[in-house]
């Protein structure tokens, strides 16, 4: 997966649907402004009144090689932050543009320059983060932005992909001892799904569910992909129906909230978008989300992001390490806001995809995970995208028993309670370890993670095992 100032460029802001202005009362206008910011006296004025006169309707004064500047400003980007990241390219010239809150600003204005909403460059506003995303085309552009008083930063909006792997059964749920905490509270709890869309019709799913999607034309009801019907059968598949799959939740009553940033082939998504269904999901009411899902690299719009929602909002983030099976960082799993899952085999051994470094937090099954995919069927999959709704499941079956924990005791339990694998204590291929519910929730019952507990809780009581059945009969992977 992928993550993701110009006088010249400004005066075609300013000018594109003024062209019955004069040239020369363009430029007059134009150099006052110029004065006004105190941002244009590197602009060359013939140069840009030839790029007024002779190109009207040109978005960038002066035209430059946009993708060679784009690659060294990530490069930069990249090379400038202390974390390990992989430098991309920013085809589709998307950026953050972090503003600066007013009383930290130095401009004469309360708010400064920002695109107007209708400008055909701005893609997407964030403004719980005060962030503009939009396209910059010129190295002159991206020079204004960077100037500007009100700006604090402009970075790249990087690409971000499905984990997934191979083809391949559900052993998962009994590896992470699920059974072994009853979820007659989950209804208190609410996961968001970011991700491909969820199959509303599948049997073994449940059907109370809210969303929205993120694709032009897409409901999130339609998984045209089957990712994202398959993270939430590991979450919330029904047990007792005498249906294929049962999920770490499996009375139905756990609540799901479905942001749907994949289209129906499972392309890539923007950090931005990312960053915008987290959002969604807070918004919602969600305690935990899950996103299978990451690539890229460092970006910091996208950390101050997760951190606020983390820290200030109280929401738990679970991310999939990454498939590539390299020690290389992915995002956002290895945002320190955000747990980050590694997968093991049944023999509690590392899938040889899964990725190994100093962010990995905890691991889960995910290596022929058996779960639900649209038209009522099931399918074994490989990938740390099977991992994650493992820990985001018993993340909230466990806080469910303890509702006015906060989201950092819930981790903190989490991570204390894992099966130590590996080398003793934390380590970079298994975190603390394979994450354990029923460990979880005694750590909590005896005082672990502080204060704040829900009071007296029910004791853990096993859930009934469903016959496993193939629905339809006979089908098989």
């Amino acid at each position: 997966m992928k993550a993701k100032l110009l006088s010249s460029h400004i005066i075609s802001l300013t000018f594109q649907s003024k062209s019955s202005k004069s040239a020369a009362n363009t430029i007059q206008y134009v150099l006052h402004t110029s004065l006004l910011t105190l941002k244009m006296k590197f602009i060359n004025a013939p140069l840009l009144l030839f790029a007024i006169i002779l190109k009207p309707n040109n978005y960038g004064g002066v035209v430059v090689n946009a993708q060679k500047m784009i690659r060294e400003k990530i490069s930069n980007h990249n090379q400038n932050d202390n974390r390990r990241t992989t430098t991309t390219t920013n085809h589709d010239n998307r950026f953050f543009v972090k503003f600066k809150k007013p009383d930290e600003s130095n401009n004469s204005t309360s708010t400064g320059y920002r695109l107007q909403k209708d400008d055909p460059r701005l893609i997407m506003e964030l403004p719980d983060d005060d962030i503009e995303v939009m396209t910059i085309e010129t190295e002159d552009e991206l020079r204004f932005w960077e100037n500007l008083d009100n700006v604090e930063y402009v970075e790249a909006d990087s690409k971000i992909y499905l984990q997934q792997g191979g083809e391949s059964t559900p052993w998962g749920i009994n590896k992470v001892k699920a059974l072994g905490v009853s979820d007659a509270n989950v209804y208190n709890q609410k996961v968001c799904i970011i991700d491909t869309g969820y199959d509303v019709n599948h049997p073994d799913l449940p059907s109370s569910v809210t969303g929205t999607s993120q694709i032009s034309g897409e409901s999130w009801k339609e998984d045209g992909y089957g990712h994202g019907t398959h993270v939430a059968g590991t979450i919330a598949a029904i047990g007792g129906n005498n249906k294929g799959v049962v999920g770490v939740n499996r009375n139905g009553q756990l609540k799901l909230h479905i942001v749907k940033v994949f289209n129906n082939n499972g392309d890539w998504t923007y950090t931005s978008d990312l960053i915008k269904a987290v959002e969604s999901c807070v918004t919602a009411g969600s305690t935990v989300v899950n996103m299978s899902l990451g690539g890229g690299g460092f970006v910091r719009a996208e950390k101050e992001a997760y951190d606020r929602v983390y820290n200030q909002k109280g929401v738990l983030l679970v991310a999939s390490s990454g498939n590539n099976g390299s020690s290389a960082r992915s995002f956002p799993a290895s945002y320190p806001a955000v747990i980050s899952v590694g997968a093991v085999g049944s023999t509690n051994r590392r899938a040889s995809f899964s990725q190994y470094n100093d962010q990995v937090d905890i691991c889960a099954p995910g290596v022929a995970v058996r779960s639900t995919i649209p038209g009522g069927r099931y399918r074994k999959l490989d990938g740390t995208s099977m991992s994650s709704p493992h820990v985001a499941g018993v993340a909230a079956l466990v806080w469910s028993h303890f509702p006015n924990k906060n989201a950092a005791e819930i981790r903190q339990a989490l991570e204390s309670s894992a099966r130590d694998l590996g080398t003793v204590g934390r380590d970079n291929e298994y975190g603390h370890g394979l994450v354990q519910a029923d460990l979880a929730y005694n750590y909590l019952l005896s005082g672990g993670g502080g204060g704040g507990g829900g009071g007296p809780n029910p004791a853990p009581v096993p859930a009934p095992t469903p016959k496993c059945i193939d629905s339809p009969l006979g089908w098989h992977d």
